[in-house]
Protein backbone atom coordinates (compact mmCIF):
# COMPACT_ATOMS: atom_id res chain seq x y z
CA UNK A 1 0.00 0.00 0.00
CA UNK A 2 2.87 2.36 1.03
CA UNK A 3 4.18 2.14 -2.89
CA UNK A 4 1.10 2.69 -4.52
CA UNK A 5 0.54 5.88 -2.12
CA UNK A 6 4.29 6.87 -3.03
CA UNK A 7 3.44 6.07 -6.74
CA UNK A 8 0.28 8.81 -6.49
CA UNK A 9 2.52 11.58 -5.37
CA UNK A 10 4.77 11.27 -8.33
CA UNK A 11 1.71 10.99 -10.75
CA UNK A 12 0.59 14.02 -9.18
CA UNK A 13 3.56 15.78 -9.68
CA UNK A 14 4.06 14.78 -13.39
CA UNK A 15 0.97 16.36 -13.98
CA UNK A 16 2.13 19.52 -13.78
CA UNK A 17 5.15 19.58 -16.48
CA UNK A 18 2.37 17.60 -18.00
CA UNK A 19 -0.58 20.37 -18.09
CA UNK A 20 2.32 23.18 -18.74
CA UNK A 21 3.84 21.57 -22.08
CA UNK A 22 0.70 20.63 -23.77
CA UNK A 23 -0.29 23.98 -23.25
CA UNK A 24 2.37 25.29 -24.57
CA UNK A 25 2.59 22.49 -27.32
CA UNK A 26 -1.25 23.80 -28.78
CA UNK A 27 -0.43 27.70 -28.18
CA UNK A 28 2.49 27.05 -30.91
CA UNK A 29 0.49 24.34 -33.46
CA UNK A 30 -2.34 25.62 -33.10
CA UNK A 31 -5.18 28.75 -32.96
CA UNK A 32 -8.46 29.44 -31.02
CA UNK A 33 -10.35 27.56 -33.93
CA UNK A 34 -8.27 25.00 -34.23
CA UNK A 35 -10.58 22.90 -32.19
CA UNK A 36 -11.83 19.87 -33.61
CA UNK A 37 -8.36 17.43 -33.14
CA UNK A 38 -8.07 18.43 -29.16
CA UNK A 39 -12.48 17.20 -29.47
CA UNK A 40 -11.28 13.85 -31.74
CA UNK A 41 -8.52 12.90 -29.21
CA UNK A 42 -11.35 13.46 -26.14
CA UNK A 43 -13.73 11.69 -28.01
CA UNK A 44 -11.42 8.52 -28.41
CA UNK A 45 -10.32 8.37 -24.89
CA UNK A 46 -14.04 8.75 -22.99
CA UNK A 47 -14.74 6.15 -25.80
CA UNK A 48 -12.03 3.85 -25.21
CA UNK A 49 -12.94 4.53 -21.58
CA UNK A 50 -16.88 3.48 -22.25
CA UNK A 51 -15.38 0.22 -23.66
CA UNK A 52 -13.22 -0.64 -21.08
CA UNK A 53 -16.09 -0.14 -17.89
CA UNK A 54 -18.31 -2.27 -20.80
CA UNK A 55 -15.78 -4.92 -20.58
CA UNK A 56 -15.44 -4.79 -16.32
CA UNK A 57 -19.09 -6.49 -16.66
CA UNK A 58 -17.41 -9.71 -15.67
CA UNK A 59 -16.21 -8.52 -12.31
CA UNK A 60 -12.58 -9.99 -13.05
CA UNK A 61 -10.12 -7.86 -11.08
CA UNK A 62 -7.82 -7.04 -13.72
CA UNK A 63 -10.43 -6.03 -16.35
CA UNK A 64 -11.40 -3.88 -13.35
CA UNK A 65 -8.13 -2.29 -12.43
CA UNK A 66 -7.26 -1.89 -16.27
CA UNK A 67 -11.18 0.08 -16.67
CA UNK A 68 -10.47 1.78 -13.53
CA UNK A 69 -6.17 3.19 -15.08
CA UNK A 70 -8.56 4.00 -18.76
CA UNK A 71 -10.85 6.35 -16.94
CA UNK A 72 -8.58 7.87 -14.83
CA UNK A 73 -6.39 8.54 -18.29
CA UNK A 74 -9.96 9.56 -19.86
CA UNK A 75 -10.69 12.15 -17.36
CA UNK A 76 -7.04 13.89 -17.65
CA UNK A 77 -7.60 13.93 -21.57
CA UNK A 78 -11.40 15.71 -20.83
CA UNK A 79 -9.84 18.15 -18.72
CA UNK A 80 -6.86 18.97 -20.41
CA UNK A 81 -9.12 18.98 -24.18
CA UNK A 82 -11.42 21.60 -22.03
CA UNK A 83 -8.94 23.79 -20.51
CA UNK A 84 -7.20 23.64 -24.40
CA UNK A 85 -10.59 25.03 -26.38
CA UNK A 86 -12.19 26.77 -24.11
CA UNK A 87 -10.58 30.60 -23.73
CA UNK A 88 -10.09 31.74 -20.26
CA UNK A 89 -12.85 34.41 -20.05
CA UNK A 90 -15.79 32.08 -21.61
CA UNK A 91 -17.48 30.67 -19.20
CA UNK A 92 -15.67 33.00 -16.45
CA UNK A 93 -15.93 34.62 -12.85
CA UNK A 94 -15.34 37.82 -12.01
CA UNK A 95 -12.42 38.46 -14.27
CA UNK A 96 -13.04 42.07 -14.75
CA UNK A 97 -11.02 43.96 -17.17
CA UNK A 98 -7.33 42.64 -18.11
CA UNK A 99 -5.53 45.12 -16.54
CA UNK A 100 -3.34 45.22 -13.40
CA UNK A 101 -5.02 48.68 -12.48
CA UNK A 102 -8.47 46.64 -12.12
CA UNK A 103 -9.69 44.63 -9.17
CA UNK A 104 -10.37 41.28 -10.66
CA UNK A 105 -9.16 37.95 -11.02
CA UNK A 106 -7.61 39.23 -13.89
CA UNK A 107 -5.53 42.34 -12.44
CA UNK A 108 -4.79 40.14 -9.24
CA UNK A 109 -2.45 37.73 -11.55
CA UNK A 110 -1.12 40.66 -13.57
CA UNK A 111 -0.64 42.67 -10.78
CA UNK A 112 2.00 40.42 -9.16
CA UNK A 113 3.13 39.41 -12.67
CA UNK A 114 3.98 43.21 -13.47
CA UNK A 115 5.14 44.33 -10.04
CA UNK A 116 6.33 40.78 -8.14
CA UNK A 117 4.14 41.88 -4.91
CA UNK A 118 0.93 41.88 -3.52
CA UNK A 119 -1.80 44.35 -4.28
CA UNK A 120 -1.32 47.22 -2.44
CA UNK A 121 -5.52 46.93 -2.23
CA UNK A 122 -8.36 44.54 -0.41
CA UNK A 123 -10.74 45.60 -3.19
CA UNK A 124 -12.93 43.36 -5.23
CA UNK A 125 -11.04 40.22 -5.44
CA UNK A 126 -7.81 41.65 -4.01
CA UNK A 127 -9.20 40.69 -0.93
CA UNK A 128 -8.62 36.88 -1.63
CA UNK A 129 -5.90 34.44 -0.18
CA UNK A 130 -2.55 34.73 -2.65
CA UNK A 131 -1.32 31.28 -3.62
CA UNK A 132 -3.61 30.52 -6.18
CA UNK A 133 -2.31 33.98 -8.23
CA UNK A 134 0.98 33.59 -6.91
CA UNK A 135 1.35 29.82 -8.44
CA UNK A 136 -0.59 31.20 -11.47
CA UNK A 137 2.08 34.39 -11.89
CA UNK A 138 4.93 31.69 -11.88
CA UNK A 139 3.12 29.05 -14.70
CA UNK A 140 2.34 32.11 -16.88
CA UNK A 141 5.47 33.60 -16.70
CA UNK A 142 7.08 30.33 -17.47
CA UNK A 143 4.66 29.84 -20.14
CA UNK A 144 4.87 33.12 -21.78
CA UNK A 145 8.81 32.83 -21.70
CA UNK A 146 8.96 29.89 -23.77
CA UNK A 147 6.48 30.98 -26.23
CA UNK A 148 7.68 33.87 -26.09
CA UNK A 149 4.23 36.44 -25.91
CA UNK A 150 3.34 39.68 -23.53
CA UNK A 151 -0.35 40.16 -24.61
CA UNK A 152 -2.15 40.77 -20.92
CA UNK A 153 -4.82 38.58 -22.34
CA UNK A 154 -2.31 35.50 -22.88
CA UNK A 155 -0.70 36.29 -19.58
CA UNK A 156 -3.81 35.58 -17.26
CA UNK A 157 -4.86 32.78 -19.80
CA UNK A 158 -1.86 31.07 -19.47
CA UNK A 159 -3.08 30.89 -15.78
CA UNK A 160 -5.43 28.08 -16.21
CA UNK A 161 -2.89 25.78 -16.42
CA UNK A 162 -3.02 25.68 -12.58
CA UNK A 163 -6.54 25.19 -12.46
CA UNK A 164 -6.53 22.70 -14.94
CA UNK A 165 -3.56 20.46 -12.91
CA UNK A 166 -5.25 20.61 -9.04
CA UNK A 167 -8.30 19.07 -11.02
CA UNK A 168 -5.87 16.55 -12.61
CA UNK A 169 -4.51 15.80 -9.12
CA UNK A 170 -7.88 15.38 -7.15
CA UNK A 171 -8.85 12.38 -10.08
CA UNK A 172 -5.58 11.07 -9.00
CA UNK A 173 -5.62 11.55 -5.62
CA UNK A 174 -9.38 10.32 -5.51
CA UNK A 175 -8.18 6.37 -6.16
CA UNK A 176 -6.18 6.90 -3.11
CA UNK A 177 -9.12 7.73 -1.03
CA UNK A 178 -11.21 5.36 -2.43
CA UNK A 179 -8.63 2.54 -1.37
CA UNK A 180 -8.47 3.89 1.76
CA UNK A 181 -12.39 2.95 1.86
CA UNK A 182 -11.38 -0.45 0.81
CA UNK A 183 -13.76 -0.32 -2.31
CA UNK A 184 -14.54 -2.91 -4.34
CA UNK A 185 -13.79 -3.47 -8.00
CA UNK A 186 -17.32 -2.38 -9.53
CA UNK A 187 -17.61 0.23 -6.27
CA UNK A 188 -13.94 2.01 -6.94
CA UNK A 189 -15.25 1.79 -10.98
CA UNK A 190 -18.54 3.91 -10.36
CA UNK A 191 -16.74 5.98 -7.62
CA UNK A 192 -14.49 7.19 -10.35
CA UNK A 193 -16.76 7.37 -13.11
CA UNK A 194 -17.97 10.25 -11.05
CA UNK A 195 -14.60 11.69 -9.97
CA UNK A 196 -13.46 11.76 -14.02
CA UNK A 197 -16.82 13.27 -15.20
CA UNK A 198 -18.45 15.51 -13.08
CA UNK A 199 -18.76 18.49 -14.81
CA UNK A 200 -17.65 20.44 -12.35
CA UNK A 201 -13.75 19.41 -12.35
CA UNK A 202 -14.63 20.66 -16.03
CA UNK A 203 -16.06 23.98 -15.63
CA UNK A 204 -14.16 24.58 -11.99
CA UNK A 205 -10.89 25.38 -15.12
CA UNK A 206 -11.06 29.21 -14.50
CA UNK A 207 -8.80 31.63 -13.36
CA UNK A 208 -10.33 31.24 -9.66
CA UNK A 209 -8.60 29.93 -6.84
CA UNK A 210 -11.72 26.86 -6.39
CA UNK A 211 -10.04 23.49 -8.20
CA UNK A 212 -6.73 24.32 -6.46
CA UNK A 213 -8.80 24.67 -2.75
CA UNK A 214 -10.56 21.57 -3.70
CA UNK A 215 -7.49 19.93 -3.89
CA UNK A 216 -6.00 20.81 -1.27
CA UNK A 217 -9.66 19.84 0.53
CA UNK A 218 -9.01 16.49 -0.62
CA UNK A 219 -5.33 16.02 -0.05
CA UNK A 220 -6.06 17.02 3.63
CA UNK A 221 -9.20 14.72 3.87
CA UNK A 222 -7.08 11.97 2.11
CA UNK A 223 -4.15 12.15 4.94
CA UNK A 224 -6.42 13.26 8.25
CA UNK A 225 -7.97 9.21 7.55
CA UNK A 226 -3.82 8.09 6.91
CA UNK A 227 -2.70 9.74 9.53
CA UNK A 228 -5.01 8.54 12.05
CA UNK A 229 -3.80 5.31 10.83
CA UNK A 230 -0.34 5.98 11.16
CA UNK A 231 0.21 9.35 12.86
CA UNK A 232 3.93 9.36 11.56
CA UNK A 233 5.88 12.42 10.57
CA UNK A 234 5.31 11.99 6.82
CA UNK A 235 1.75 11.86 7.26
CA UNK A 236 1.88 15.06 9.69
CA UNK A 237 4.09 17.13 7.39
CA UNK A 238 1.97 16.26 4.16
CA UNK A 239 -1.11 17.08 6.27
CA UNK A 240 0.38 20.39 7.78
CA UNK A 241 1.37 21.43 4.08
CA UNK A 242 -2.03 20.46 2.75
CA UNK A 243 -3.61 22.79 5.44
CA UNK A 244 -1.13 25.81 5.23
CA UNK A 245 -1.26 25.81 1.72
CA UNK A 246 -5.03 25.57 1.36
CA UNK A 247 -6.11 28.30 3.37
CA UNK A 248 -3.45 30.45 1.73
CA UNK A 249 -5.85 29.72 -1.53
CA UNK A 250 -9.15 30.23 0.24
CA UNK A 251 -10.21 30.38 4.04
CA UNK A 252 -12.79 28.19 3.33
CA UNK A 253 -10.08 25.23 3.98
CA UNK A 254 -10.41 25.96 7.36
CA UNK A 255 -14.06 24.03 7.37
CA UNK A 256 -12.21 19.93 6.94
CA UNK A 257 -9.76 21.89 9.42
CA UNK A 258 -12.30 21.12 11.78
CA UNK A 259 -12.96 17.87 11.25
CA UNK A 260 -9.09 16.93 10.99
CA UNK A 261 -8.76 18.72 14.72
CA UNK A 262 -11.54 16.22 16.10
CA UNK A 263 -8.79 13.48 14.59
CA UNK A 264 -6.00 14.80 16.26
CA UNK A 265 -8.35 15.25 19.52
CA UNK A 266 -9.64 11.42 19.46
CA UNK A 267 -6.09 10.19 18.80
CA UNK A 268 -4.02 12.14 21.49
CA UNK A 269 -6.74 11.05 24.02
CA UNK A 270 -5.89 7.41 23.26
CA UNK A 271 -2.42 8.03 23.58
CA UNK A 272 -2.43 9.86 26.75
CA UNK A 273 -4.25 6.82 28.01
CA UNK A 274 -1.88 4.81 27.17
CA UNK A 275 0.94 6.80 28.50
CA UNK A 276 2.86 7.31 24.73
CA UNK A 277 1.51 11.25 24.41
CA UNK A 278 4.86 12.83 24.10
CA UNK A 279 5.73 11.99 20.41
CA UNK A 280 2.44 12.91 19.23
CA UNK A 281 2.82 16.45 21.05
CA UNK A 282 5.63 17.06 18.84
CA UNK A 283 4.14 16.10 15.92
CA UNK A 284 1.09 18.40 16.64
CA UNK A 285 3.14 20.92 17.75
CA UNK A 286 4.90 20.70 14.13
CA UNK A 287 1.93 20.36 12.42
CA UNK A 288 1.02 23.75 14.02
CA UNK A 289 4.78 25.65 13.11
CA UNK A 290 4.29 24.70 9.27
CA UNK A 291 0.26 24.76 9.13
CA UNK A 292 -0.57 27.91 11.05
CA UNK A 293 2.09 30.25 9.86
CA UNK A 294 1.37 29.47 5.97
CA UNK A 295 -2.21 29.77 6.26
CA UNK A 296 -2.71 32.83 8.32
CA UNK A 297 -0.32 35.20 7.41
CA UNK A 298 -2.16 36.85 4.54
CA UNK A 299 -5.03 37.36 6.91
CA UNK A 300 -2.46 38.64 9.36
CA UNK A 301 -1.45 41.06 6.46
CA UNK A 302 -4.82 42.18 5.48
CA UNK A 303 -6.08 42.93 8.96
CA UNK A 304 -3.07 44.87 9.84
CA UNK A 305 -3.36 46.74 6.69
CA UNK A 306 -6.74 47.47 5.76
CA UNK A 307 -8.32 46.00 9.33
CA UNK A 308 -10.12 43.06 6.61
CA UNK A 309 -11.68 40.14 9.10
CA UNK A 310 -10.16 36.93 8.03
CA UNK A 311 -13.90 35.31 7.34
CA UNK A 312 -14.56 38.53 5.43
CA UNK A 313 -16.46 37.85 2.09
CA UNK A 314 -16.99 40.84 -0.96
CA UNK A 315 -20.24 41.62 -0.68
CA UNK A 316 -22.93 42.43 -3.40
CA UNK A 317 -22.68 46.15 -4.40
CA UNK A 318 -26.89 46.24 -4.93
CA UNK A 319 -27.56 44.36 -1.36
CA UNK A 320 -31.19 43.23 -1.49
CA UNK A 321 -31.57 45.25 -4.64
CA UNK A 322 -30.17 42.75 -6.30
CA UNK A 323 -32.20 40.29 -8.94
CA UNK A 324 -29.94 37.43 -7.18
CA UNK A 325 -30.76 38.29 -3.52
CA UNK A 326 -33.04 35.30 -1.97
CA UNK A 327 -33.30 36.46 1.31
CA UNK A 328 -36.94 36.98 0.86
CA UNK A 329 -37.65 33.53 0.41
CA UNK A 330 -38.68 31.45 3.39
CA UNK A 331 -36.24 29.17 4.62
CA UNK A 332 -38.27 26.41 3.65
CA UNK A 333 -38.21 27.52 0.19
CA UNK A 334 -34.55 27.63 -0.05
CA UNK A 335 -33.74 24.42 1.93
CA UNK A 336 -36.27 21.74 2.24
CA UNK A 337 -39.35 22.56 -0.22
CA UNK A 338 -38.02 21.92 -4.10
CA UNK A 339 -38.51 24.19 -6.86
CA UNK A 340 -40.34 21.61 -9.19
CA UNK A 341 -41.38 24.78 -11.42
CA UNK A 342 -37.54 25.52 -12.43
CA UNK A 343 -37.16 21.30 -12.25
CA UNK A 344 -39.37 20.96 -14.93
CA UNK A 345 -38.11 24.65 -16.73
CA UNK A 346 -34.97 23.60 -18.27
CA UNK A 347 -32.09 21.92 -16.98
CA UNK A 348 -30.26 25.36 -16.95
CA UNK A 349 -29.85 27.91 -14.57
CA UNK A 350 -32.10 31.19 -14.62
CA UNK A 351 -29.95 32.94 -12.31
CA UNK A 352 -32.77 35.44 -11.47
CA UNK A 353 -35.10 33.01 -10.97
CA UNK A 354 -33.49 30.38 -8.67
CA UNK A 355 -33.72 30.51 -5.03
CA UNK A 356 -33.40 26.59 -3.90
CA UNK A 357 -30.76 25.13 -2.51
CA UNK A 358 -30.94 21.77 -3.98
CA UNK A 359 -32.25 22.48 -7.79
CA UNK A 360 -29.51 25.32 -8.10
CA UNK A 361 -26.91 23.14 -6.48
CA UNK A 362 -27.71 20.15 -9.26
CA UNK A 363 -28.15 22.67 -12.13
CA UNK A 364 -25.01 24.22 -10.99
CA UNK A 365 -22.48 21.25 -10.86
CA UNK A 366 -23.75 20.30 -14.48
CA UNK A 367 -23.78 23.28 -16.19
CA UNK A 368 -22.56 25.97 -13.56
CA UNK A 369 -24.60 29.23 -14.61
CA UNK A 370 -24.48 29.15 -17.94
CA UNK A 371 -26.40 27.48 -21.37
CA UNK A 372 -25.18 25.65 -24.16
CA UNK A 373 -25.88 25.09 -27.96
CA UNK A 374 -25.76 21.31 -27.97
CA UNK A 375 -29.22 19.32 -28.78
CA UNK A 376 -31.61 19.62 -25.71
CA UNK A 377 -32.13 16.09 -25.11
CA UNK A 378 -28.29 15.64 -23.89
CA UNK A 379 -28.45 18.35 -21.05
CA UNK A 380 -31.91 16.88 -20.10
CA UNK A 381 -30.84 13.53 -19.74
CA UNK A 382 -27.41 14.27 -17.69
CA UNK A 383 -30.05 16.73 -15.45
CA UNK A 384 -32.36 13.95 -14.89
CA UNK A 385 -29.66 11.11 -14.00
CA UNK A 386 -27.75 14.23 -11.50
CA UNK A 387 -31.34 14.70 -10.15
CA UNK A 388 -31.46 10.74 -8.82
CA UNK A 389 -27.68 10.53 -8.01
CA UNK A 390 -28.39 13.50 -5.42
CA UNK A 391 -30.98 12.05 -4.16
CA UNK A 392 -29.23 9.02 -4.06
CA UNK A 393 -26.42 10.52 -2.76
CA UNK A 394 -28.24 11.76 0.01
CA UNK A 395 -29.50 8.74 1.05
CA UNK A 396 -25.62 7.59 1.09
CA UNK A 397 -24.74 10.24 3.52
CA UNK A 398 -27.69 9.77 5.65
CA UNK A 399 -27.38 5.89 5.85
CA UNK A 400 -23.75 5.37 7.32
CA UNK A 401 -24.74 7.34 10.15
CA UNK A 402 -27.73 5.58 10.94
CA UNK A 403 -25.49 2.54 10.59
CA UNK A 404 -22.68 3.68 12.55
CA UNK A 405 -21.68 0.34 14.05
CA UNK A 406 -21.62 -1.23 10.82
CA UNK A 407 -18.87 1.45 9.09
CA UNK A 408 -17.22 3.77 11.37
CA UNK A 409 -14.85 5.20 8.83
CA UNK A 410 -17.63 5.30 6.01
CA UNK A 411 -19.95 7.18 8.88
CA UNK A 412 -17.41 9.35 9.89
CA UNK A 413 -17.01 9.97 5.98
CA UNK A 414 -20.44 10.87 6.26
CA UNK A 415 -20.46 13.51 9.05
CA UNK A 416 -17.43 15.46 6.75
CA UNK A 417 -19.90 15.79 3.92
CA UNK A 418 -22.95 16.97 6.54
CA UNK A 419 -20.64 19.31 8.33
CA UNK A 420 -19.54 21.13 4.91
CA UNK A 421 -22.63 21.30 3.47
CA UNK A 422 -23.81 22.64 6.73
CA UNK A 423 -21.13 25.52 6.38
CA UNK A 424 -22.36 26.48 3.06
CA UNK A 425 -25.92 26.52 4.17
CA UNK A 426 -24.86 28.96 7.22
CA UNK A 427 -22.92 30.99 4.77
CA UNK A 428 -25.77 31.53 2.50
CA UNK A 429 -28.19 32.57 5.10
CA UNK A 430 -25.64 35.56 6.37
CA UNK A 431 -25.39 35.78 2.01
CA UNK A 432 -28.61 35.24 1.09
CA UNK A 433 -27.97 35.37 -2.67
CA UNK A 434 -27.94 32.73 -5.29
CA UNK A 435 -24.67 32.87 -6.54
CA UNK A 436 -23.40 32.23 -2.68
CA UNK A 437 -23.96 28.67 -2.96
CA UNK A 438 -22.21 28.31 -6.20
CA UNK A 439 -20.91 24.62 -7.10
CA UNK A 440 -17.65 25.96 -7.40
CA UNK A 441 -17.70 26.20 -3.73
CA UNK A 442 -18.78 22.48 -2.57
CA UNK A 443 -16.24 21.32 -5.20
CA UNK A 444 -15.18 19.24 -2.35
CA UNK A 445 -17.60 17.66 -1.79
CA UNK A 446 -17.89 15.22 -5.44
CA UNK A 447 -15.37 12.67 -4.32
CA UNK A 448 -16.61 11.44 -1.42
CA UNK A 449 -20.26 11.19 -2.09
CA UNK A 450 -18.82 9.67 -5.34
CA UNK A 451 -17.64 7.20 -2.39
CA UNK A 452 -20.82 6.91 -0.24
CA UNK A 453 -22.74 6.65 -3.66
CA UNK A 454 -20.45 3.70 -4.41
CA UNK A 455 -20.60 1.90 -0.87
CA UNK A 456 -24.31 2.61 -1.28
CA UNK A 457 -24.81 0.55 -4.82
CA UNK A 458 -23.57 -2.34 -3.29
CA UNK A 459 -25.26 -2.57 0.24
CA UNK A 460 -29.04 -3.08 -1.68
CA UNK A 461 -30.48 -6.31 -0.44
CA UNK A 462 -32.33 -5.81 -4.24
CA UNK A 463 -29.74 -6.83 -6.43
CA UNK A 464 -31.52 -4.78 -9.02
CA UNK A 465 -31.73 -1.63 -7.67
CA UNK A 466 -28.32 -1.51 -7.32
CA UNK A 467 -27.39 -2.31 -10.69
CA UNK A 468 -30.26 0.20 -11.92
CA UNK A 469 -27.54 3.01 -9.45
CA UNK A 470 -24.71 1.88 -11.45
CA UNK A 471 -25.69 1.85 -14.97
CA UNK A 472 -27.27 5.31 -14.02
CA UNK A 473 -23.77 6.15 -12.96
CA UNK A 474 -22.44 4.97 -16.03
CA UNK A 475 -25.15 6.89 -18.56
CA UNK A 476 -24.49 10.01 -16.52
CA UNK A 477 -20.55 10.09 -16.82
CA UNK A 478 -20.47 9.53 -20.53
CA UNK A 479 -23.43 12.24 -21.38
CA UNK A 480 -21.00 14.55 -19.23
CA UNK A 481 -18.27 13.43 -21.96
CA UNK A 482 -20.42 13.98 -24.55
CA UNK A 483 -21.82 17.81 -23.74
CA UNK A 484 -18.53 18.71 -23.10
CA UNK A 485 -16.82 17.73 -25.77
CA UNK A 486 -19.91 19.00 -28.27
CA UNK A 487 -19.41 22.66 -26.65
Amino acid sequence: MKKIFEKKYMQCIAVIPLVIAVYILWSLLCTRSTNTPIKLIMAVASSYAAVSVINCSTEKQLSCDKAIKTVILAGIVMRIGYMLYTPCNVRSHDLYEFSSKGAGHAAYLLWLIENSSLPQSNDAQFYQQPFFYMVGSVFSRLINAVLPRSDVYLLVDAAKTVSCAASCMVLIIAESLCDIFMLKDREKLAAMLIAAFQPCFLLSIRITPDILCTFFMTLALLFTFKWYESPDWKNTIILALAYGFGVMTKISVGVPALFTAAVFAVKLVSHIKEKKAAPLFAKLAVFGIISLPLGLWYSIRNFILFEQKPWYVLKIAEGENSAIYVGDRSLLERFVIPDFKSIFTSPYIDIDEEYNYFVYSVKNSLFGEFSFDVPKFIPTVLFILALILSIAAIAAAVSPIIRYKEDKKTAVLSAVCIMFIGSIAAFWINYPHICSIDFRYSTFLIIPFAILLAKLSSSFKNVRLGNALYICTLIYSFSSCLMYIMI
